[in-house]
């Protein structure tokens, strides 16, 4: 706070501004009946497949949809917590209002789930408990032909995922990269792409493919800094790209960056979600694989990832 226009930082600076805020305390704001006008919401989450989303991460607030991401959100009130072991969550001293609810995996026994459950509106009331009582989680039903890493909005399990501060660590990571499913382990992926080359994911599928249904490859970012681009490849045919034509609820046509891999993170930056449908006839009984290729980067700049699944 300034008193004079300035604050030139010497300590009679600091000393004239501490007396006038002792003097102005407690200040107005503690009075406005608005801000002690509080409630709280509850509730106990259960997955459609009957297990409980224990650990789930529960986030309160803009009602639904937002423009905004989770990350993004704050211009007005929002409120976190996780579920226990059995999905149950509690949320006290909420500022009455209007919320939307929004629910993702944190890892743990879900991280296979890559669904998001949501309330596009509840009402908090002054005093007043909401108990939204048992909420029904759908999950995915397709079957799952692989999944590289937890679903949990970060990059944790894979090589250098999560670790210590230090600068530059994504460049550790290789150029080219191939993970085969059920021989590699998940710290066998590095947690970020940043040089142009080819990631490869090299699986077995046992079935004949089904026209009738088409398989959905899912990417799960943790962070993406600008100046790279992604075309994704199965078994030669391109199904998608990591920077246009993507869907989903948090997928745009154009991927906004945030500072995650070019500041050094490792662990996160802000999560975004991709689904690509693709032919069925693209897939092939016996050996297939998915390739993601780097066809533009920028020194310490690509995506970050959380979790790639293929369903059919």
């Amino acid at each position: 706070m300034l008193t004079d226009g300035k604050n030139d930082g010497s300590k009679s600076d600091a000393a004239a501004q501490s007396k006038t805020e002792f003097a102005s305390w407690p200040y107005p704001w503690l009075d406005d009946e608005a801000y002690h006008s509080r409630g709280s919401v509850s509730g106990k989450l259960v997955l459609s497949d009957g297990r409980p989303a224990s650990n789930a991460a529960v986030f309160l607030g803009d009602v639904l949809p937002s423009p905004k991401t989770a990350l993004d959100m704050g211009s007005t009130y929002y409120y976190t917590t996780y579920a226990d072991a059995s999905g149950s969550f509690t949320i006290p001293d909420v500022r009455t209002g209007s919320y939307g609810l929004q629910v993702w995996s944190n890892g743990s026994s879900i991280r296979d789930v890559r669904t998001t459950f949501a309330l596009d509106s509840l009402a908090v009331e002054k005093g007043k408990a909401t108990n939204l009582g048992s909420l029904t989680w759908a999950v995915s039903p397709k079957r799952k032909l692989f999944q590289v890493g937890d679903f949990d909005h970060y990059s944790y399990g894979f090589k250098n995922g999560g670790a210590p501060w230090q600068h530059a660590l994504v460049a550790e990571c290789p150029e080219n990269l191939v993970y085969k499913v059920g021989c590699s382990k998940t710290e066998d992926w590095c947690m970020g792409q940043t040089y142009k080359g080819n990631w490869t994911i090299r699986f077995w599928n046992g079935q004949e493919p089904d026209a009738d249904k088409k398989p959905t490859l899912i990417v799960s970012l943790a962070g993406y800094s600008s100046g790279a681009s992604s075309t994704i490849w199965a078994n030669g045919i391109q199904v998608g790209n990591l920077t246009s034509g993507a869907t989903g609820r948090t997928a745009t046509d154009g991927l906004a960056s945030d500072p995650s891999l070019y500041r050094s993170a490792t662990a996160a930056g802000e999560w975004r979600y991709f689904q690509f449908d693709f032919a069925a006839s693209v897939l092939k009984k016996g050996a297939n694989e998915v390739t993601f290729q780097m066809t533009r980067n920028t020194t310490w700049h690509g995506f970050m990832w959380d979790s790639i699944i293929l369903e059919w």
